[in-house]
Formats: structure tokens, sequence, C-alpha cells
């Protein structure tokens, strides 16, 4: 039958199951005036981001779950340079992904 997957009935197998749907419904980046976050993984409670330069398309770096800090922070790439605009946004995106985290 197409478009159906047949996945074992354990609950490890459902909930990954249920994290790969949630990822592939949020493929679609989100957008702010200069940056693209692009959702690259999702792990048992944390996500990974993929931050993009809308203009060149390149990555500028990631945002991760940090457990030594117990929350997510923001690795840029070396050589990457940031405006207070960029940074605010980088930021909001975070503080989202907090606060989702805490639902």
């Amino acid at each position: 039958m197409a478009g159906l997957r047949v996945i074992d009935g354990t609950p490890t197998a459902i909930a990954k199951f249920i994290r790969e749907e949630e990822a592939k419904s949020q493929e679609t980046p989100a957008e702010t005036r200069y940056l693209k976050f692009k959702l690259v993984e999702q792990k048992e409670k944390t996500q990974v981001w993929e931050i993009l330069s809308k203009t060149h398309d390149y990555r500028l770096g990631i945002i991760k779950w940090y457990g030594s800090w117990r929350q997510y922070c923001f690795f840029p790439e070396p050589g990457t340079v940031f405006n207070t605009d960029c940074m605010e946004d980088i930021q909001d995106f975070i503080v989202d992904l907090k606060t989702e985290r805490e639902k």
C-alpha cells in the first residue's frame, strides 16, 4: 500500500516514528529578514537546528542542546560575523525552543 509504513508495536518504535513525523512537518525552515532556521535532527527530547544565510544559503551555525548548561545554545561557524539584528533573531529562536521544551 502506497504511503503506509509498517512499524513494530513497541513503545520505543512508536515514539521514534512520532518524532520522525513531527520532524517532517517542521522541515520548512523558519525565516527572519536575513536568516533561515532549518530542523536538521530530531532527538528524543531535543532538536538540532541549522542557521542559514537567506542571501547566500550557506550555514552560519547551529542551535542545539548543551547538556552542561541544560539549555539550547548557539554554535557559530568559524569566521562568521553577526550584527545585533541577527543575534536578536537567534536569541528569539532559542527562547521559542526553550518555551516549547517546557510545555
